[in-house]
């Protein structure tokens, strides 16, 4: 090994001194490693680079929290606190099981951070993902860490070298996070930013929110009145602004507030039809033309079920958000595998009834919380197939589910809708 880095470290010399970085990445590709490992390799070769080379375009090798960072730089008129950190409690969850999942026994109780907005001096912003970048190089880990992993896990950390940053004259928000493209998080992740936004009387003059690729990422921004001044960030570009203002996230990934719900309901509510007074309908929202697994086999056999007792087969991607915001809301019933869909339980009246299906080997809590922040009645049903033990997630996301007819009758009788 040792032999190894000190034939590496021969090379990048030669190529530092060459300025040939074509040859450099080239090398990098041929001799890559996956996950950390390439990660600690890359820290090292970009510790002797900043020794012997001039270049100032070496990619960070340090992280800190935004707090410790303002504490050492004596930022303190640059940080404002939204709101301190808080419990969210949860109700149990209603199952016909003996014993409730230990998923959803740990979010009984949960902690949530404090909400807070910095301001940066020629901060930066790299790629989709929203990762901030201090003049001085430094990550902040509060907006760049991704989901389930340490902070030193960013995928920045893997780069030797950034490309120089375009400049963007003028007060620069930054909307943009982990994933943020998807449906869940634009919701509970990236929107919610303009509210934290509009609570300190921040004006920006842009905003930099993840790729846009989706009419629901279009539709909102315009009902909100922001899609006119919303710069779409790609995988590489590196942007920087004289003046960035960057909100922390609404709260930790799945576990969302309740204001952050009330200004969805606030902000999307208002634009939905107000003369639909017919009856409340029963939804069934389908996976089946998902490209990302949880879908349900046995479907065609639960919808002749459901068929009969009022329920509407529903593709949530084929219709529009304004769409789907309206029938959520004129519902008294939903039924449907985890996924994404069930974001728009946000805009149900309270007392409606939920029933989430999952697999053994992915039990995902964050509609459980949701549906207690906008006081819904949450059932649970799991698919047939060999649990993993207790206090042990697989996480195997993708997994589809088959769901025990009997059982769902069961479950059917329990919610009262036969």
């Amino acid at each position: 090994m040792i032999k190894i880095i000190a034939n590496y470290s021969k090379k990048l010399l030669k190529l530092v001194v060459l300025n040939n970085h074509f040859i450099f990445h080239t090398i990098m590709n041929i001799f890559r490693f996956s996950g950390i490992i390439h990660i600690k390799f890359s820290m090292v070769l970009k510790r002797i680079l900043i020794l012997i080379s001039t270049k100032n375009n070496i990619a960070p090798i340090h992280h800190q929290k935004a707090s410790e960072y303002i504490e050492d730089n004596k930022m303190f008129c640059d940080h404002i606190e939204i709101y301190p950190e808080s419990k969210i409690y949860n109700k149990k969850p209603h199952t016909i099981e003996n014993k409730i999942h230990w998923v959803f026994e740990e979010e009984y109780c949960i902690n949530t951070p404090s909400v807070f907005i910095i301001k940066l001096e020629n901060g930066r912003v790299f790629g989709n993902e929203g990762i901030i970048v201090t003049k001085d190089n430094i990550v902040l880990e509060d907006f760049s860490t991704p989901i389930r992993k340490d902070p030193g896990e960013s995928n920045i950390f893997k780069k030797i070298f950034l490309p120089s940053p375009e400049y963007i004259d003028g007060k620069v928000a930054i909307l943009s996070s982990q994933v943020g493209q998807y449906f869940f998080h634009w919701l509970f992740d990236v929107l919610p930013k303009i509210y934290i936004l509009k609570q300190c009387g921040c004006h920006p003059d842009k905003i930099i929110v993840n790729e846009i690729k989706t009419q629901f990422q279009k539709e909102t921004l315009e009902i909100l009145k922001y899609l006119d001044i919303s710069i779409a960030i790609s995988e590489k570009d590196y942007l920087q602004a004289h003046e960035m203002i960057v909100p922390s996230l609404p709260g930790n990934t799945g576990h969302m507030p309740k204001w952050v719900c009330d200004f969805l309901r606030d902000s999307f509510l208002p634009v939905i039809s107000k003369n639909n007074k017919s009856k409340k309908k029963r939804l069934y929202i389908s996976r089946d033309k998902s490209s990302n697994g949880r879908k349900v086999l046995n479907e065609k056999e639960i919808m002749n079920i459901l068929k009969p007792l009022g329920f509407e087969l529903i593709f949530s991607e084929e219709i529009s958000f304004k769409e789907q915001v309206e029938l959520f809301h004129n519902s008294e019933v939903i039924i449907a595998p985890h996924g994404a869909g069930l974001s728009n339980i946000v805009f149900c009246d309270p007392k409606t009834q939920i029933l989430e299906f999952f697999s053994p080997n992915y039990v995902n809590p964050c509609y459980y919380t949701l549906a207690n922040q906008v006081d819904l009645n949450y059932y649970y049903l799991m698919s047939e197939g060999k649990r993993p033990p207790d206090f042990y997630d697989p996480h195997i996301g993708h997994e589809n589910i088959f769901i025990n007819i009997d059982s769902l009758l069961k479950m059917l009788n329990y919610m009262k809708l036969t």
